[in-house]
């Protein structure tokens, strides 16, 4: 028999060379982290699809219950269908504006007096007479109560472009020109003429459903009302309340009180103001579309990045921007019923809302150079505080002006003005027009002040006892710190001292 093998030792065995499994495996750790990194990344994409998902959805809801309200939410909703020409009060501004006959040098010279109170009273009477048909025409448009501009909506950077919107700010200083004009040469009943046509240019401007023309109709008011205040306390200005035609019916003093009862109607500034809180709702979401077409995510997120790092962080960080969406349009209902309320509280409480969301934007930029790479542009392009704030100091203004009407109406029939505000009603107001800032209070009076003027508080919602400031054409800033009303000229500045 052959004897028995030896078995080998230990120390032996793992000596021998090709050993096909090394002890301890090679690499071990190696693969237990790339085993993690792989459950950790499959984990994060399932993550990442969830709250894409659930943004959405919220998005969705968000957005189903706008429809459910029957309001706007995509462009073509904002359109609200075309008018026969022949009931189209913009074709017949349109045409105005087509119509002005100014060289640059003109418009230079009609600006002037705006901004610098720069007055060449026979140049302007013959701008005036060159464009006699363009006037004509804006005259006829006040018949008119619809108005359709034809914007178009949705287009490149969604922004519609406003038809002869340069030339319907100089019909409008054309129109106050021609105001000064009557007032020079005693015909107050053109001068009140010409104030209803603004203020119907106003109501037509405000039906465009852009900030384009909503910021117009604002503007419209303002010239107006700064107008009104102008004829009064301007060098030779006459009470608009004494004016009368020559044939002694009164029509003037009729028309001064459709211009008062017009002013206090707010209701088309109220829709203006509700339709560009749907113009931007719609915009967020059509922004949002387009950035997930493809379309303009260089000019809304950061145009300084590269396209491919521009899709990694559209595709990264969409489920933020969709929330932050929906977000928005939370905002922006609670801001449309408000309005639709008509209720000033809850939107003055917006103003404050709004200006600390400036402020804290305004520390947030010190990191501009970091966040702007993650941030989509979509909110405040519009200015959140702006359109807000011109808005209460349109109303403001629009109030006082009323109120300067009746009080030259009483001081015409009794001789004096009013001790009180109380005084005129119930024969020349129905009540006492409320400060738009502070909501709860009446506008202020102060009769015996030099000037005499009615007031409002201003943003900073302090009592600044009437205090104001002018710009270099004398008429009333509206920014701080109160807002003012003259109802008389202001008295001459003191000379310089030696």
């Amino acid at each position: 028999m052959s004897p028995s093998p030896v078995p080998l030792s230990d120390a032996a065995s793992t000596a021998l060379p090709d050993s096909p499994v090394p002890y301890p495996p090679r690499y071990w750790w190696l693969k237990r982290i790339s085993g993690a990194a792989l459950f950790l990344a499959l984990g994060l994409v399932i993550l990442h699809v969830w709250w894409g998902n659930h943004a959405q959805s919220i998005l969705q809801f968000e957005i189903a219950k706008i429809r459910a309200a029957g309001e706007p939410i995509s462009p073509s909703q904002l359109d609200c269908g075309s008018i026969p020409d022949e009931e189209n009060a913009a074709a017949l501004y349109v045409a105005a504006g087509t119509m002005l006959d100014l060289t640059p040098d003109d418009a230079r010279h009609l600006w002037s007096q705006f901004t610098a109170g720069n007055f060449d009273d026979d140049r302007l009477g013959r701008l005036v007479d060159a464009n006699a048909g363009a006037l004509d025409l804006y005259r006829q448009a006040r018949g008119l109560t619809n108005s359709d501009w034809g914007l178009e909506y949705g287009k490149l950077y969604f922004d519609p472009v406003f038809p002869q919107g340069t030339n319907q700010g100089y019909l409008s200083q054309l129109v106050v020109v021609q105001a000064r004009t009557g007032m020079s040469s005693g015909d107050y009943h053109e001068t009140i003429e010409c104030a209803l046509d603004l203020l119907a240019h106003a109501r037509a401007l405000a039906q465009a459903r852009a900030p384009s023309g909503y910021w117009r109709a604002m503007r419209r008011v303002q010239d107006l009302t700064n107008m009104i205040a102008w004829i009064q306390a301007g060098p030779g200005g006459t009470p608009v309340g004494e004016t009368t035609n020559d044939d002694g019916t009164g029509a003037a003093q009729n028309a001064v009180i459709v211009l008062r009862n017009q002013l206090l109607d707010e209701s088309f500034l109220q829709t203006a103001l509700r339709d560009l809180c749907f113009y931007e709702r719609v915009r967020l979401v059509w922004y949002l579309e387009a950035c997930a077409n493809g379309r303009l995510r260089g000019e809304i997120l950061n145009p300084r990045l590269p396209q491919t790092h521009l899709n990694v962080c559209w595709h990264i960080l969409r489920p933020m921007w969709t929330l932050d969406v929906a977000k928005s349009l939370r905002y922006w209902e609670h801001r449309i019923q408000g309005i639709s309320a008509a209720n000033s509280f809850i939107m003055a409480r917006h103003i404050q809302m709004a200006s600390a969301h400036e402020a804290r934007r305004d520390v947030n930029d010190q990191f501009s150079s970091f966040t702007r790479s993650f941030t989509l542009n979509l909110n405040d392009d519009i200015g959140i505080r702006d359109f807000q704030f011109y808005y209460f100091a349109t109303v403001a203004s629009s109030r006082m002006a009323a109120t300067a009407l009746a009080i030259y109406q009483y001081e015409l029939d009794r001789g004096k003005r009013p001790a009180q505000l109380d005084d005129l009603v119930p024969e020349y107001l129905d009540a006492i027009p409320r400060d738009p800032f502070t909501v709860a209070d009446p506008i202020r009076y102060l009769p015996a002040a030099q000037p005499a003027r009615l007031y409002v508080l201003g943003e900073n919602q302090r009592d600044d006892g009437g205090h104001y400031n002018t710009q270099k054409n004398g008429w009333i800033h509206v920014e701080a710190p109160d807002i003012a009303f003259l109802l008389e000229a202001a008295p001459p500045a003191p000379p310089p001292g030696p």
